[in-house]
């Protein structure tokens, strides 16, 4: 019997991490029963092991542009943007990445027994349903199980760390508290519910793994595997292979910088290409290292602002932590509830003015050294 698992996210609870641990592993997890497939079908052909071969050696080097160089794809939001996931969809899809079509060949003619596809865009169901119904029929016709894995967490934890995420690729110009206010007043559906939305798909079985500190020893890439029963399979590569936080948050002062060029750039008008920002974003956080700015990651959340957001989604957590767990929500992530609330100060807005002068120096330093002349820098 062959299983089909499907790890959907949600953002921001380091999907990151586990996919650079199955893409750059690939070869070693075929040998093992289990795929993660690309367009380029088997891992198991010679020419796909040299590859993967490749990839691995180029990813161990550093180099981030695996993608372009020999078609490694680290994970299936593809998927996702065939079907429109976002307003970008049309120009991110690639009919030279894995499809839907693609990956029900796949899934009907791999040898081995497990495939794993991982996006955090696959959480939103609703709009994947036209293309996972006929899927899931065609696969479960022959005789494939269906699984859905996803990680959740409390809201406030979520808002924190997606604050960071947008606000080091200089798509955000709101402090913390403002950033909090606007994506309360959105009234953004839990991801807890839209995992539930999946419950419809035939054949099918939903699991919702707490994304809390106390349960995700020793790694995200050893829980993620024990929930499948898969972890002595691989046992071997989760000692020697598990690549740990590879997309952390910067510190308070680099996410702060970042927030500083964004604006700069938005109240200037200036429009620059995803590349250049890009550069621009990995220049300030380099920057940050090397002063020291990230040996505390950025938390904004104080007391106060913990209790307003666990407020304003509490009857649809509670409802998701009974569906999924048979327990109260704040029993299963009472660690995120129960300690005190430490926010850095400059996360509340809190900043002297020699810290103002260092911030904006390094800003401007980073702008020039990528060719960017930003205008004046305001907080």
């Amino acid at each position: 019997m062959k299983r089909l698992i499907f790890h959907i996210g949600q953002p921001k609870t380091g999907s990151t991490s586990l996919q650079y641990f199955l893409a750059a592993n690939r070869l070693a997890l075929a040998r093992r029963g289990i795929a993660y497939p690309s367009h380029r079908g088997s891992s198991l052909t010679w020419q796909n092991q040299l590859r993967h071969r490749t990839a691995d050696l180029l990813l161990r080097c550093g180099v981030s542009s695996i993608p372009a160089a020999v078609g490694w794809e680290r994970n299936h939001s593809n998927l996702a943007y065939e079907i429109g996931y976002s307003r970008d969809s049309k120009e991110r899809f690639s009919p030279r990445r894995l499809t839907f079509d693609t990956l029900q060949d796949f899934v009907l003619d791999c040898t081995e027994d497990t495939i794993i596809v991982s996006s955090e865009s696959l959480l939103y169901y609703k709009r994947l349903r036209d293309r996972m119904m006929p899927l899931a029929q065609a696969v479960t016709r022959a005789g494939t199980d269906i699984e859905i894995v996803c990680f959740l967490r409390p809201q406030h934890r979520l808002i924190n760390s997606f604050y960071a995420q947008v606000t080091k690729r200089l798509t955000n110009a709101l402090p913390f508290a403002a950033f909090c206010d606007h994506y309360l007043s959105k009234r953004h559906r839990p991801a807890g519910t839209k995992l539930k939305d999946w419950c419809e798909l035939p054949r099918s079985t939903v699991k919702a793994l707490p994304f809390t500190r106390n349960r995700l020893q020793p790694n995200i890439e050893t829980v993620f595997f024990r929930a499948l029963d898969l972890d002595r399979r691989v046992d071997d590569l989760l000692r020697t292979c598990a690549l740990q936080n590879a997309n952390e948050s910067p510190g308070p002062m680099t996410i702060e910088a970042c927030r500083r060029a964004a604006l700069a750039l938005t109240t200037g008008g200036t429009r620059l290409p995803r590349g250049k920002r890009r550069e621009l974003s990995k220049a300030i956080i380099a920057a940050g290292e090397r002063q020291g700015w990230n040996a505390t990651k950025f938390d904004g959340i104080d007391q106060d602002r913990r209790k307003r957001i666990h407020d304003a989604y509490a009857d649809d957590n509670e409802k998701v932590a009974r569906h999924f767990w048979g327990a109260s929500w704040r029993d299963v992530f009472a660690d995120d509830y129960d300690g005190a609330c430490l926010p850095n100060e400059i996360a509340r807005g809190h900043s002297d003015e020699p810290t103002n002068r260092l911030i904006d120096a390094a800003v401007r330093e980073c702008a020039a050294s990528v060719g960017i002349t930003l205008p004046a820098l305001s907080h």
